[in-house]
């Protein structure tokens, strides 16, 4: 999670060229790349989805390298940007972000609510859990909103990236009690 810094901050600072076109394809790749490894972790994380054992599994990846393909390619051949081009690749990008996103927050609360108390507890789903509601969940609404109404005035979501503090914090937390545990 921390790695969307790259993405709320806009990464470094170049003037225009070569080397900005090179580290804005690394902001890409390092953004979708961290949206799908949290996802695969919430996957895999105890206990383990059955979705893993499957051979569509192996397929989580696919839309990154996606993703990173097209801006490569955008990158490197400069089209003409229309409107049409600028509305694809916008909602490709959106597509993905709320979907990994949805995936990684449904997948939680799933585990969370199949889990008997006792195990909930041992796994640190509980830690994990509250630091989704408090930074995922937040996300994932006003990415929604600005999805659905661009120009919307949202209370609050100046601070919403605050909340990302919290993942790497429960997260931790949570494996530290599993591993403690097991």
């Amino acid at each position: 999670m921390t790695t969307f810094g790259f993405l709320f901050l806009d990464g470094p600072y170049f003037e225009n060229g070569p080397f900005k076109d090179f580290v804005d394809i690394i902001g890409i790749a390092i953004i979708t790349f961290a949206l799908t490894y949290l996802a695969d972790y919430l996957l895999k994380y105890a206990p383990q989805s059955s979705i893993t054992q499957k051979k569509a599994y192996r397929l989580m990846f696919s839309p990154m390298v996606f993703i990173v393909a097209v801006v490569l390619i955008i990158t490197v051949i400069k089209p003409d940007y229309s409107s049409a081009l600028n509305t694809g690749v916008q909602a490709l990008f959106t597509l993905f972000f709320l979907g990994y996103l949805g995936i990684s927050i449904v997948t939680l609360i799933r585990k969370f609510l199949r889990t008997e108390a006792a195990k909930r507890k041992e796994y640190g789903l509980d830690l994990m859990l509250l630091g989704v509601c408090f930074s995922l969940l937040p996300l994932f609404i006003l990415f929604t909103i600005n999805t659905i109404n661009p120009g919307a005035e949202i209370p609050g979501d100046d601070y919403v990236f605050m909340g990302f503090a919290l993942i790497p914090i429960t997260f931790s937390l949570a494996l530290n009690r599993y591993e403690q545990a097991g």
